[in-house]
């Protein structure tokens, strides 16, 4: 495992925090903080693609549904930037008043999966090699929706909760669960679902 501090990167200061962006942040200004509205998913395939060397894949719901307690335990020096990125995605569902999530991590893409912390004893489990990254990378986006949505189980969506706060209401317009991404310090990918608002 390598000792070199990793943890989340802030947006760059060029890259405004709706670029790329279909809908609108719905949780506060500070959700975009460490996304990169940038980058889609066809860009991370291509990226894995053109990669100069072999890219790995950390599949986090197969290490735990509680996907942000694992990226917690992956970055322990990089602790403090994660829980503010977890709390700044952080909204009251306004159907059950409970404080709950807008962003939730799926994946890592990594040339070196092995540089981090074995959660659980499952980290070879959850890595996935180039080729079964490239297979899961499509699975990720739910066909059904056809234009919005990402693949996720009943605990997953739970977890996110409705997408309606006590200022948007379904009679205002609709949340949809997007791909989201991040970077790490150290240059790897964080792939996130996250809601974005689209009004009517």
């Amino acid at each position: 495992m390598s000792t070199v501090p990793v943890t989340l990167k802030p947006r760059p200061a060029d890259v405004p925090k709706d670029a790329g962006v279909r809908g609108d942040y719905l949780y506060g200004e500070d959700q975009a903080e460490y996304l990169r509205p940038d980058w889609l998913l066809v860009t991370v395939e291509e990226h894995v693609r053109a990669a100069n060397e072999p890219l790995q894949g950390i599949a986090l719901r197969r290490l735990s549904s509680s996907t942000w307690g694992v990226l917690e335990e992956l970055l322990p020096q990089g602790l403090e930037e994660v829980q503010r990125m977890r709390g700044n995605a952080a909204y009251e569902d306004v159907y059950t008043q409970h404080t709950t999530t807008s962003l939730y991590p799926l994946l890592i893409v990594t040339p070196d999966a092995q540089q981090y912390p074995d959660v659980n004893n499952q980290l070879e489990f959850a890595t996935l090699d180039t080729t079964e990254l490239l297979e899961y990378l499509p699975q990720l986006v739910d066909k059904k929706t056809h234009d919005c949505g990402v693949a996720l189980g009943r605990i997953e969506q739970v977890l996110l909760g409705s997408g309606y706060t006590q200022m948007c209401l379904p009679s205002d317009g609709s949340a949809c669960i997007e791909l989201q991404f991040a970077e790490f310090t150290n240059g790897d990918i964080l792939v996130l679902a996250g809601f974005e608002w689209f009004n009517k």
